[in-house]
This record gives structure tokens, C-alpha cells and sequence, in this order.
């Protein structure tokens, strides 16, 4: 019987055996960089102070974008004092709250508290992806392996050299008073983050990014401990005599490649969008919010916003803002709204995997139930985190959250899939008919912490751009 169903089998050329050449493109007769500046020209932005809004139109009357190749470039200079310097935490993201991409009038993403989303991304891909990100950026991420080690689970970076209990503590340096280091990273956009060549040449307005500051320089960097207790100069607390919050960045422009179209080409397009046909150009776009838990052990949030097919819905917990005049950790200087994601047990002191504490959670979003069957453990989120990024079953893909100790400390992503199937697109859960979201979380197994009080929630979800002679048109 094997052998009557493997003879049934068609026969096709291998790859190694076929000597015909590989499909060219003619039709593309250059690729050139180009270079956008902001609308302010050279402006210094200055940390708390001066314009927040950075606004860079990308246009081109003959050209189509390459949106794989669009970087931001800056740099980033320590205006502070003495010998305090500036440790920046991750990426440039974290310079920047919000990001928005407008193309010929139609605004594609408008995504807030874009810094805390573009770092649980980053987590969400692997390690060496991180690594490779900190080579663009600054060298360095808060949770690499020398600063955040699998064995300890915990931040072991400092201002100065030192121990804490048998732990050696290795220092974070940074960018020293007066100094520059220019960096680069790509926008979170949707709209650069999907395969097809955007036609500038269609739009009147061209591409526009806007890209809004954080409000305080400390939202973006290592923040210094102001109790008095920890602010000798040789102290391996980051305090305000070795820590600058105080920077300024400029020279910031978009670079991105120019896809230039033989006449023949180029015509076919301009006559097909002439005759009232549109281009149509599908991508994915995140929207984040914040909503306040009350601090309860059994928490319920409602999520208003609408759209047509969701892919994913990723939320995450914080705690209040913490108070660095009575801090006595040194952990507690690189906290912030972008990289903190805890679970109710790193609250506690002692640390570790706790029973008792593990959270339970589910979603529902009308009469559905996502996962039908809550989840009750952090092992369990932990899968159902890779089966939403589509890896559950994959042994070469992996996430930076590389120990059960990080994910439970300040790593905890909660992450459900709303799609009918992973491999195709325009299979999510459309919400637009009416349909309530609702989260709910509790301690799952009777134990005396409570939730955290801050819910960071983001839906990931199918948009579509469609392009006319009139302008362009968003289908969310």
C-alpha cells in the first residue's frame, strides 16, 4: 500500500538540477537614498523643554519608497554636568511616546505609548535580534545577559562597581557630559513594516511621520536616586552626581531608499490609477492603551475600541510610579513606563515562583471566550504567548524572555490570538458589530498579593490603504 501512494507521487525538478536563470527586474532603473529632514530644519530638541513634535515629510514626484530601508537617524547628546552621564535604556524608541504616519491625508498608524509598545516587541523577538538592534542603537539593553544573567534573574547593572550580597555588580556606563553618540532605529509604523513599495509619486503630500517626545527627560533614560542615603560619589547607585536625565537631540532625518520605474512601467501604473482603480496595500497596525486595575486581587476592564479583523491582543501589568527619594534598590532607577511588565509575584521580596500568586485570566469579546478555558498559570501564558506570535511549535524561533524568573519579575506579556488560522490573513475577529472586549484577571490560586495597578493593553490588528487619483482612504 506505501508503495501505491508514493507512486502516485508527481515528480518535479529539483533546484540543484535546474540551470535556468533566476527572473530579473529590468523595469527598475535606480535605487538611490534619499534623505528627509524635519519640518523645523536643524532644530535642537531639548528634554522637557521646546517643541515635542518632530514632523519629517517624505516625498518624491517620480519615485516609490522602499519601506524595509526607511531608518530614523539622530543624535543623541548628554547636556548634563560634572560627571554625570547619560545611560540611555534600549532603543531610540523610548525617546518617543507617540508616532504617527500620515500618507496623502490618510493617517495609517497612530500608535501611543509607542515606546512601551516597540520594547515588548523587541522582547517578543529573539535574542540575537535584540542584540543586533543594540548595535544600531546604544550599544547596549537594560536586560542583556551581563546586566540581567539567567542565573540571578533579576538587573545587576550599577553607576560604580560593588556587591550586593554575594552578587557582583557590573557598571552601566553611558554617554558622558558634553558627549554625542548618533543612533539609529526604524518607526514602528505598520505602513514600513509590510513588503510593498509605497508610491510616493501617487501623493500629493507624500509620506509623512510625526514622532511626539516623551514629557520628561527621565521617561527615557536611567533616572537617579535622590535619597540621601545613596549619593556618594562613588556609590554604586545611579544619584544625581553620577546620573544626567538632561538631553538634547538633533540632527534628526529619515533616510529610506527611491524605487525609480522605467517610463513603460510607470505609465501602466499612472493610467490604472487614472481610470479609477485603486492600489491596494494590506498591513498590520498596533493601538495601546492604558487603563487603571484598582489594585484589586480580581480585576475586570471593558475596551471600547473597534476593528474590523483583530489579530492579537497582548496586555501587560505596571505598578505606580515609584519613588526614588526612599528607594534603597538600584533596580529602581531603570524602571519605566516602556520596559516594566511585572507579574504580581516580583512584587515580592523574596522572589521566586509562588503557587498561591499565579494569575488567571481570560478574554471575552462578545459571547466568545478566549481561551475557553481560562489560563491559570504563567507556564501556560507562557505558550499561549508563542502560539499568538506563532512559534509554539518552532525550535529555531524564540523570544528574549529566556528564564521563568525574568518573565515572572518584569517580563510578564500576556499575549491571545483571535485568528481563525495563523497562516492566513483576514481571519481575525472583526469587534465593529458591537461586541464588548473584556479582560479579566485574578489570583488565581487564593494568594495575598494583588494586581498590579496599571493594564498596558494592545490590539494588533489588519488595515488596508487604498490609494486613488482622489487620495487615500483607511479601512481599519
Amino acid at each position: 500500500m506505501t508503495e501505491t501512494i508514493m507512486n502516485s507521487i508527481e515528480d518535479v525538478l529539483v533546484d540543484s538540477l535546474n540551470f535556468k536563470l533566476s527572473p530579473g527586474a529590468s523595469y527598475i532603473i535606480d535605487r538611490s537614498p534619499s534623505c528627509s529632514w524635519s519640518c523645523a530644519g536643524s532644530q535642537v530638541y531639548q528634554s522637557g523643554t521646546g517643541g515635542r513634535l518632530i514632523r519629517v515629510p517624505i516625498t518624491s514626484s517620480t519615485g516609490w519608497l522602499d519601506p524595509s530601508s526607511v531608518r530614523v537617524v539622530m543624535n543623541v547628546q548628554n547636556t548634563g554636568t560634572g560627571i554625570q552621564e547619560l545611560r540611555p535604556l534600549s532603543t531610540g524608541h523610548n525617546f518617543f511616546r507617540r508616532i504617527r504616519s500620515i500618507f496623502s491625508g490618510a493617517t495609517c498608524d497612530d500608535i501611543d505609548y509607542q515606546h512601551r509598545t516597540a520594547e515588548m516587541l523587541s522582547i517578543l523577538s529573539s535574542r540575537s535580534n535584540r542584540d543586533n538592534l543594540a548595535v544600531e542603537n546604544f550599544g547596549k539593553m537594560w536586560n542583556d545577559s551581563v546586566y540581567y544573567p539567567k542565573e540571578i534573574g533579576d538587573f545587576i547593572g550599577s553607576a560604580a562597581t560593588g556587591t550586593v550580597g554575594d552578587t557582583k555588580l557590573i557598571v552601566y556606563d553611558g554617554i558622558r557630559p558634553g558627549g554625542y553618540q548618533t543612533i539609529t532605529f526604524k518607526p514602528l509604523c505598520g505602513l514600513l513594516n509590510q513588503p510593498l513599495y509605497l508610491p510616493l509619486c501617487f501623493s500629493s503630500n507624500g509620506l509623512v511621520l510625526e514622532f511626539e517626545l516623551v514629557s520628561n527627560g527621565a521617561d527615557a533614560v536611567i533616572a537617579p536616586n535622590t535619597n540621601a542615603a545613596n549619593n556618594a560619589e562613588n556609590s554604586p547607585f545611579f544619584n544625581e552626581l553620577n546620573t544626567s536625565t538632561s538631553w538634547a537631540i538633533s540632527d534628526f532625518h529619515v533616510v529610506g531608499d527611491i524605487i525609480t520605474l522605467d517610463s513603460a512601467l510607470q505609465n501602466s501604473y499612472s493610467e490604472f490609477i487614472l481610470k479609477g482603480n485603486a492600489l491596494n496595500i494590506s498591513y498590520n497596525t498596533y493601538i495601546t492603551m492604558l487603563q487603571n486595575t484598582a489594585a484589586t486581587n480580581n480585576m475586570s476592564v471593558n475596551v471600547s475600541r473597534a476593528v474590523s479583523r483583530l489579530k492579537t491582543v497582548f496586555f501587560s501589568f505596571d505598578n505606580a510610579t515609584l519613588n526614588l527619594a526612599t528607594s534603597t534598590k538600584i533596580k529602581d532607577s531603570i524602571v519605566k513606563d516602556f520596559n516594566s511588565f511585572v507579574h504580581p509575584m516580583g512584587n515580592q521580596d523574596d522572589g521566586g515562583y509562588t503557587f498561591a500568586n499565579e494569575i488567571e485570566y481570560s478574554i471575552q469579546i462578545g459571547s466568545k471566550i478566549l481561551p475557553v478555558y481560562a489560563v491559570r498559570s504563567a507556564s501556560q501564558a507562557y505558550y499561549e504567548l508563542k502560539k499568538a506570535l506563532g512559534i509554539q511549535d518552532s525550535a529555531y524561533h524564540s523570544m528574549a524572555i529566556d528564564s521563568m524568573d525574568k518573565y515572572l519579575n518584569d517580563h510578564f506579556i500576556v499575549g491571545c490570538d483571535c485568528e481563525k488560522i495563523l497562516s492566513a490573513s483576514w481571519t481575525g475577529l472583526n469587534t465593529k458589530a458591537g461586541d464588548l472586549m473584556v479582560i479579566r484577571a485574578k489570583i488565581a490560586n487564593g494568594g495575598n498579593v494583588e494586581i498590579p495597578t496599571k493594564i498596558y493593553i494592545t490590539l494588533h490588528c489588519d488595515n488596508v490603504l487604498e490609494i486613488r487619483d482622489s487620495g487615500a482612504v483607511l479601512y481599519d
